[in-house]
């Protein structure tokens, strides 16, 4: 791992034991990476992983993709305006022991990153729900922590309501568990709502990634981009903050 540190400028000439920490507690692929056991001549016990690393030939290119994307993205978005979509923003709260101010710190965090980076029209919030809870059961009894968010349009309910009453949609969301991990109701719920095109999973501020899931996809490519089986952890939805302006 020490090997490794040396490809990270934000921790060069920090103490090997912080960037241990920090690698740790982000839960980096690498870590993945089988162990082997080495003793060299001097008989000190290594511990080696086998990593690939970005040759110095790609760097330029890699770093202009990367530091464009969120205005590529957005002239995606634009695109499906000028092209009659109604961009629809959609977050949750899973349930939690949390106090209502820290709940709504997390919503409206996720809220401003809909708006601000996916350009979305009206966005949607369910207070507290599980990833596997039916959408159409979601926001069944009003939360009154709803009454404390502002510039949202309303929750799960006013989703589907204003789903049925438009042509064209395309929903946006933080990270696929920010939806939904029920495969059969995704299925249900694109069927029943034929005037949602696109589903679109943004996690540019966690990995710089962008997936757009067209509706008429073979379910295979649906269960590609989304954790059904509710194995892998998850993206913190609230702490990816809208990218600063420049």
């Amino acid at each position: 791992m020490s090997g490794i540190q040396n490809y990270s400028l934000a921790f060069q000439d920090k103490p090997f034991s912080k960037f241990r920490v920090w690698c740790t507690s982000q839960k980096l692929k690498y870590l993945d990476a089988g162990v082997k056991r080495k003793h060299e001549k001097l008989e000190t016990r290594l511990s080696l992983r086998g990593i690939y690393v970005l040759k110095d030939r790609f760097k330029d290119a890699l770093s202009e993709y990367i530091a464009t994307l969120p205005e590529r993205y957005k002239e995606y978005i634009t695109d499906l305006k000028q092209d009659g979509y109604n961009i629809l923003g959609y977050c949750r709260k899973s349930r939690t022991k949390e106090d209502n101010t820290n709940v709504v710190a997390s919503l409206q965090s996720m809220k401003v990153g809909l708006k601000e980076r996916s350009l979305a029209e009206s966005v949607y919030v369910t207070v507290s729900c599980n990833s596997k809870t039916p959408l159409s059961k979601r926001d069944l009894k009003k939360n009154k922590i709803l009454d404390e968010l502002s510039g949202v349009a309303g929750d799960a309910q006013d989703l589907l309501k204003g789903l049925a009453k438009i042509e064209k949609a395309c929903l946006v969301v933080i990270d696929s568990a920010g939806l939904t991990t029920n495969i059969k109701d995704l299925e249900l719920f694109l069927s029943k709502y034929p005037s949602l095109k696109k589903i679109i999973i943004e996690t540019i501020a966690h990995d710089n990634q962008v997936h757009i899931l067209e509706s008429e996809d073979e379910i295979v490519e649906k269960r590609g981009l989304f954790r059904f089986d509710g194995r892998e952890n998850l993206f913190h939805r609230s702490k990816m903050l809208p990218l600063s302006h420049s």
